[in-house]
């Protein structure tokens, strides 16, 4: 009698060895972008308003290490406080309602308050970078804070390539069931281009700075400004683009606003920030050129020992006003360059509007005196007053 086939199958035969490999453990799932981290303030660690605490939690940063940096960040940049309240109105105060920032900078009914808190973020920053000798080292910080905040997320958006069973052969899926609905279309796949482009102009920000300070080459401050702006706005449209995604117009519109504003008034930015008060008292001292990037620069020549030479007084401010006080019984000639502002003399407007150089004679408001002052005053965005004190 013959005898019965064997109907089971051998698992050291080679084509079925695949069938008994071990299975293919599914990939990783990908790292979320700190876009997508839900936040949400921490009423239980709290000092103030629990920002700190929250964000803390969320990305698993050290609460008093965070505090810490936070405190000596704000005594540098005072943009930081803007920052702080905003996160106070912005985050949830319970971590069930906890909300990412890709949530909340998209809500519409919010957008105005966020794009104002952003403004006022921005204009407070600039408030204590006189500190580090001028605009340029202020560029130098904030860049490298950008470039410390991408660093670890530049890399999320790789995706994981699919291993092979034991064998060299794939491990094969069983099939679906009939029943099973159709397979979700595969998500489109998106570039961090804007991170990127934000990333290189910040590092190049950050080694011009530290060329500059080491005397390496000398770029203007201005030229850094132009070539950060340049550099988002290319990244922003590259990015729109290529991703198709029109989330990054806004951020167009303002970015092409602020170069546009600042190739107009082209101003010299490498004189320091704040305000300048200068009282010469020899006519030595009263012809050193002074020079502000951006705030405030008063002049008073009232103590000058006026001769029948002209006196001829230098001055210019990036952003800003000058304000001169000379005395009543000198001639005024006034050579102003105004790339957007004004000039006021005694109280009257006498020039106005964009692109003016004016050349205007002040007669002297004093009888008995023969003096004359030139002034040669230079405002990239501004104002110019001088007063003549009687």
């Amino acid at each position: 009698m013959d005898e019965p086939m064997s109907t089971a199958t051998d698992p050291n035969e080679p084509g079925d060895r695949a069938q008994w490999g071990p299975p293919i453990p599914p990939p990783p799932p990908p790292r979320r972008s700190w876009l997508d981290v839900p936040i949400a303030r921490d009423r239980d660690n709290r000092r103030i308003g629990g920002v700190v605490a929250g964000i803390s939690a969320a990305y698993g940063f050290d609460r008093r290490t965070t505090r810490l940096a936070v405190a000596i960040g704000a005594l540098f940049v005072p943009g930081i406080f803007a920052v702080y309240i905003a996160s106070m109105i912005f985050l949830p105060g319970h971590r069930e309602q906890a909300r990412t920032l890709r949530e909340i900078f998209t809500d519409r009914r919010r957008r105005p308050l966020l794009i104002l808190l952003g403004i006022l973020a921005l204009a407070t920053g600039f408030g204590s970078w006189a500190i580090f000798g001028g605009l340029g080292w202020g560029f130098v910080l904030i860049a490298l804070g950008v470039v410390l905040w991408l660093a670890p997320n530049l890399g999320s958006g790789r995706s994981a390539t699919p291993s092979t069973a034991t064998g060299g052969r794939p491990f094969v899926e069983p099939s679906a069931s009939p029943s099973a609905g159709p397979a979700a279309p595969p998500r489109r796949r998106r570039y961090p281009i804007q991170a990127i482009g934000l990333a290189v102009a910040a590092l190049g920000a950050l080694v011009i700075g530290i060329g500059n300070s080491a005397d390496w080459w000398n770029v203007s401050s201005y030229g850094v400004v132009v070539g950060v702006l340049v550099t988002l706005i290319v990244a922003t449209v590259t990015g729109v683009i290529v991703n198709r995604s029109w989330f990054g117009v806004p951020m167009l519109l303002i970015l092409a606003a602020g170069a546009f504003g600042v190739v107009l008034t082209h101003p010299n930015l490498d004189g320091g920030i704040g305000d300048r008060s200068v009282r010469p008292t020899t006519i030595a001292d009263a012809q050193v050129h002074q020079h502000l990037g951006i705030g405030r620069l008063k002049l008073d020549l009232t103590d000058v020992p006026l001769g029948e030479q002209a006196l001829n007084v230098k001055a210019e401010v990036g952003y800003g006003q000058i304000f001169v006080v000379v005395p009543a019984d000198a001639e005024l000639r006034v050579l102003s360059d105004i790339n957007a502002g004004h000039v006021v003399v005694n109280g009257d407007e006498i020039s106005d509007g964009i692109r003016r150089d004016d050349d205007v004679v002040v007669p002297a408001r004093a009888e008995g005196g023969h003096h004359t002052i030139v002034l040669d005053l230079a405002v990239g965005g501004g104002e110019v007053k001088i007063t003549q004190a009687g």
